[in-house]
Order: structure tokens, then sequence, then C-alpha cells
């Protein structure tokens, strides 16, 4: 059995999962959508995403009599980890695995059926991440620094999406997602200067199309979403919100082929990852992004609505800068910011005055 994981990007396209389902009530008689797959499964899930959903797959898999375990993983999405679980035989026996919570169990799902070469069902109880869409994991050590993302052969066998769960999730969860999906379209503006659209890859040009038509559509419905899930309403709008935070973030990610759909926001998520492991890991990653926007904003020319995006996160009760993170913003934590960003890929095409766009850009979200 092979551990080796891979990194690089794939050639072949790769549009998220074989199957999806979104309907209240869905754990309920989702039974016939886990048979299809397997009869042995074993759920993976951590010790809150057991209590919220495990009683319900319960009695949905007893009654059709599939029997199933479940595995509980409370730590990071650690290719160290998901391996030496293989090693010792923990996932011995069974024909599928079903990872049920946030993206970090998805993920960690995920590297578990890769490593098994088994199908995957996942089952999220949030959408603040494409997580459950995406053949990919985003990885961490075992003390939670990142790893990087391999990227999967195999997409996802299903994803089934039980909005009675989702429509209970803290607005905080359903912003994250939201506003990771609407990085798309502000990341791809960036990757598009300078080129001929009639020498973008059809896919590239397809998902710059859909990125747009999402971030409009989050762009109305984010605020009214999250105040029918504090006041505790199901309607079309959370909904609709899930919907595009999950799958269409994910098929942006297909039709790009992985490529050329983020820049300066991702980068800044992995910098605090990189060098405040610990401070930053209360934060979620959407959370992590939208900073990087507010910065992604300004480098693309639109100091106004940098600004603007800053005062709706703070809104929304999220942090708008390195500062808010309770990280104090130093010289060295702007100097580390701005070599980490400007020797990555994000930058690899950047103009003449790329650089000095960066560093502006960078002082709108860590406050010297």
């Amino acid at each position: 059995m092979s551990f080796e994981l891979n990194y690089k990007l794939d050639d072949a396209f790769k549009f998220g999962c074989g199957r999806f389902r979104q309907e209240y009530g869905l754990l309920s008689h989702c039974a016939d959508e886990i048979s299809r797959v397997g009869r042995h499964p074993l759920i993976v899930c951590t010790d809150v995403s057991a209590k919220i959903a495990l009683p319900l797959l319960d009695k949905t898999l007893s009654d059709a009599e599939i029997p199933f375990k479940s595995l509980i993983h409370n730590g990071y999405c650690s290719p160290s980890v998901a391996e030496r679980m293989v090693r010792q035989g923990m996932l011995h026996g069974y024909d599928v695995i079903i990872g049920v919570g946030g993206g970090v169990i998805l993920d960690f799902s995920k590297l578990l059926a890769e490593f098994t070469k088994l199908p995957l069902i996942t089952i999220p109880t949030s959408s603040a991440t494409c997580a459950a869409y995406t053949p990919l994991s985003v990885c961490y050590d075992e003390d939670g620094k990142s790893l990087g993302s391999p990227k999967y052969k195999w997409e996802i066998a299903a994803a089934l999406l039980d909005m009675d769960i989702l429509s209970a999730q803290p607005p905080r969860l359903l912003a994250s997602g939201a506003l990771d999906a609407m990085s798309k379209k502000i990341e791809i503006e960036q990757r598009m200067v300078g080129m001929d659209p009639d020498d973008l890859a059809p896919g590239f040009a397809s998902c710059h199309v859909l990125a747009d038509f999402i971030y409009d559509e989050l762009d109305r419905k984010l605020e009214t979403a999250c105040d029918d899930i504090r006041n505790h309403r199901h309607t079309k709008t959370i909904e609709d919100v899930v919907y595009y935070s999950i799958v269409n973030a994910g098929l942006i990610s297909g039709l790009a082929n992985g490529r050329n759909q983020s820049a300066i926001a991702h980068k800044f998520y992995l910098y605090v990852r990189t060098f405040f492991t610990k401070e930053g890991a209360s934060f979620l990653h959407g959370e992590l992004v939208a900073i990087g926007l507010v910065a992604q904003l300004h480098y693309n020319g639109d100091a106004a609505g940098s600004e603007a995006f800053a005062k709706r996160l703070r809104a929304l009760n999220l942090p708008a800068s390195l500062n808010e993170l309770g990280i104090p913003a130093t010289q060295k934590a702007f100097d580390d910011c701005f070599e980490f960003i400007n020797t990555s890929s994000a930058m690899a095409d950047a103009p003449a005055d790329g650089a000095d766009k960066l560093r502006k850009a960078i002082k709108t979200i860590i406050l010297l």
C-alpha cells in the first residue's frame, strides 16, 4: 500500500463528486445512496459532528441492515496520522468511508480514502468550505502547520447535504464558506490582468463567468441568510448560499483544473497558518481568506471596495485585519507577510509595480 501523496496538478479535469443531493431530512433516508457505494461503511467524524449526525445515521443504516462503525478524530488533517491509522488496521474490513463534519474532518476522510483506495461519501455539517465537493485535502502536520494540498485521482463518490443540519449551523460558518467562495472572482481578476480573452482555456474562461455569478449572488444574499439562520428560519436563501459555497466553489476549482483561481487572499491564509500556527488555529479558512480579500481588492485597484469590504466583515462580527486575530502587527509580521506572498505563485506574473502595490495592499490588513 502506497502512502505517497500527489501535490502536483493533474492534467485530468475533475469536477467534484459523482452524485450530489441537498434536501431537508436527507439523513433519514440516505441508506440507498450509501448502499450504492458500499455495505460496510466506516463513519469518520469528530466528537461534535458525531452528536449532530450519528443518531440520524444510526437509525437510517440500522433500518437498512447496513452495519457500520465510527472513528472519532478531533485533530488536524495530518497525513502522518492518517497513515498511522491505516497501518494499525483501523480501516480493515470496510468498503466505503463516510466523512461527517466540517472542512478539516472531510479533508482527513479524503486522506484515509486515498491511502486505502476506498470510495468516499461526504456529509458536511457546515458550509464553511467546499471540502465536501473537491477532490483535494488541505493538510497540516500534527502541530497544525500547513503542508500544502494533495490532489486526488478520484472524485468523491457522493456529497449528501441535509439542510436540517446546515440550516442550524452557526452564522459564522455560513459566512466563512460564502466569503471563501466570493474570493474566487476577486482572485481570478488578478490572474486575468494582461490576458487576451481569446487565449483563455475554455475551462478557465468558464470558471471566470461562474465566479462572477456566484459573487453577485452571495453578495446579495449573505447577510439575509445569516439573519435567517440566526432566527431559525428554513429559507431558500440559506439553501442558495449553501449550494453556491459548496458546489459552485468546487466547480470553479474543477473548471480551472486547480490553476489560476487563487491569489493574494489565499496566500494570506497560508501565511497565517505558517507563521502564526497556534494563534490562528481558532479561525476558519474562509475567515482568513476574507481578511486577505481586503488586501486583494486594494491590490486590484479598488481601494474603496477594500475599505467597504473590511467594514462588511466587521458588521458580520468577523476579523478584518491581522490585529483583529489577536496577533500583534509588528514590522516583522509585515515584512514576513510581504516576502511570503511576493515570492509565491500569486505574484508569478505580477507587473513591474507589483511589489509596490503589494506592500500598500498588505498595509490595509497589517495595521502598523
